[in-house]
């Protein structure tokens, strides 16, 4: 191996970050290039990574490999989500990744975090075998999921007697309480409060009774979180949530991702407005406890 020094970020690195990232996932199974804006907009405001415990490979003084990470509570532990790893192609086969994480465990440790944990997409087997060398292991799979145009049973559906409003102050423990099913790290309620400032909340109401709410980024066309009442479910209100999103975000396609594969109603639900399912991850998960 050749000699690489490693070390965490500071803010005057995210330009250098932006262009390295997009570097190291234009030949990526899902090639990625973000703008200024967009990578403010996914890696700082909705991953909301942390500069000191993300971690960066140096060569020559030179970057050439990242970690991005923050650190939240995650079912119910302190846990070091990965929001992006990355080596640009010529300094590939050197184990950076192996070698990035052995640098941060031990100030995880330090900090307390319980588990690291990341997505990967599900055929990516380079990838899945790099982090299975560091430790980790399987622990739940997801299913990603896009509307590319409106589909006949969404443009198609009634409407309903029920009122949607956008609220001037959220009800988060009323929309947690409509959610019985089981989300990734992004998804999150902790996480979603913490870029509340780009997330558009409705509301959807049977006289005076909140019923029903969908929380989403309108930029990205992603779908953070969708809930109904129990009482209510089957009257066409998550239907009726969503194609509101839809016109609001001006008809572009519509991403729903990670929808865990034991959620069955709610896989279905998507499936049948018309929602594809192309891709597929593996949540990855670290315990630092065994370490």
């Amino acid at each position: 191996m050749e000699t690489f020094n490693f070390r965490s970020f500071r803010k005057d690195d995210i330009k250098v970050m932006r262009k390295v990232f997009n570097a190291a996932f234009e030949d990526y199974l899902v090639p990625i290039w973000l703008s200024e804006a967009d990578f403010k907009r996914k890696l700082i405001d909705k991953t909301n990574i942390s500069f000191k415990y993300s971690v960066g490979s140096y060569y020559d003084n030179q970057l050439v490999g990242f970690l991005f990470q923050t650190i939240e509570k995650y079912q119910n532990q302190k846990t070091a989500y990965n929001g992006g790893t990355g080596v640009i192609p010529t300094f590939r086969g050197n184990q950076l990744t192996y070698h990035m994480y052995q640098h941060i465990i031990p100030i995880l440790i330090h900090k307390e975090v319980e588990n690291c944990v990341l997505e990967v997409i599900s055929n990516n087997k380079p990838a899945i075998r790099s982090y299975e060398k560091v430790g980790f292991h399987k622990s739940k799979f997801f299913h990603c999921l896009k509307l590319d145009m409106e589909s006949s049973y969404l443009k198609n559906a009634p409407r309903t007697g029920f009122r949607v409003i956008e609220p001037r102050k959220p009800k988060w423990d009323v929309y947690e309480s409509f959610s019985d099913y089981d989300t990734s790290f992004l998804d999150t309620f902790i996480m979603l409060r913490k870029n509340r400032k780009s997330e558009t909340i409705l509301e959807a109401y049977d006289g005076d009774d909140l019923v029903g709410s969908i929380i989403y980024n309108k930029k990205m066309g992603r779908v953070g979180n969708i809930g109904v009442h129990k009482k209510h479910r089957g009257m066409g209100i998550g239907t009726f949530l969503l194609k509101r999103m839809h016109a609001d975000c001006r008809n572009k396609p519509i991403y729903i991702l990670n929808v865990n594969e034991r959620s069955y109603n709610l896989l279905n639900f998507f499936l049948r407005l018309g929602f594809k399912n192309d891709i597929d991850q593996f949540e990855l998960k670290l315990k630092l406890s065994n370490r």
